[in-house]
């Protein structure tokens, strides 16, 4: 909030009660003294600003230049999305597909309807997007963001259809025909370089990283994935991964297949 640093020292400066101006004596803007006790001295305070002592490094210039060198620095350093080389630079759009496959040991008495399959069953869900339209490509990590759609187009995890509250499989996820998110990235691993870590369809731009709460960041994606390599002039990528989560002494199996299509 840059910006709001010279309404606080104009603020100051109103409520100065020595009638002593800074800088308006030769010398006051380099002597180290608060001459106007306002609490700044010297060129942090704005009657110094066009003062030959602070030409160049002025509040105003430090703030202005320091922060914004400061910023651009950081921001180029952490994430720089002005080239169009990496991976991802042959990319002109993409579709994706995933699937969620869910299988409860039905050996399990606790798998059964009295236990986790009272809440739970065995079932499928599916979301697909299409993106056409480049927003960012970045690094690090080696990223693209793309526009488009993405939303669960098919379930049948919600136990009744005809009750008005989905079932906990159906709360756990976002994202729907009705309510599609807007973009689409590919993230590589910075820890394995050349392998993709993430596919994420996200509402919001600036949430292309997996948060923990997925669900009210709107958020649906495959992450942990450094079994699959990626490279410039790839054209597909296929993922299947699984994982087994006991849920009330209930082994769950949850299969997830990823699809990614690559036009360029």
């Amino acid at each position: 909030m840059r910006w709001f640093v010279p309404l606080l020292a104009l603020t100051a400066i109103s409520c100065a009660g020595n009638g002593e101006i800074e800088g308006d004596d030769a010398g006051e803007c380099s002597d180290g003294a608060d001459n106007d006790q306002n609490g700044y001295f010297d060129c942090q305070d704005n009657g110094c600003w066009n003062s030959p002592d602070c030409t160049g490094e002025t509040d105003t210039d430090t703030d202005a230049d320091s922060d914004s060198d400061s910023d651009s620095d950081t921001d180029t350093d952490a994430e720089d999305c002005t080239d169009n080389i990496g991976p991802f630079s042959h990319i002109t759009t993409m579709d994706v597909r995933m699937q969620l496959d869910v299988d409860l040991d039905e050996t399990n008495p606790f798998c059964g309807p009295f236990g986790v399959g009272a809440a739970i069953k065995d079932c499928t869900m599916v979301w697909e997007g299409t993106a056409d339209t480049v927003v960012e490509r970045c690094r690090p990590p080696e990223r693209i963001t793309m526009e488009g759609t993405f939303s669960r187009t098919s379930s049948d995890c919600d136990l009744d259809p005809n009750d008005s509250q989905p079932a906990i499989l159906e709360q756990g996820t976002w994202g729907n025909e009705d309510n599609p998110s807007s973009y689409i990235s590919l993230v590589m691993s910075q820890a394995d370089p050349g392998f993709l870590e993430t596919v994420i369809g996200h509402k919001f731009i600036t949430r292309w990283r997996p948060t923990e709460s997925p669900v009210s960041d709107q958020q649906y994606y495959e992450t942990d994935i450094p079994s699959v390599t990626f490279s410039n002039g790839q054209t597909v990528i296929d993922y299947v991964g699984t994982t087994i989560e006991p849920v009330k002494n209930c082994p769950i199996t949850y299969t997830s297949t990823v699809r990614v299509d690559i036009n360029q």
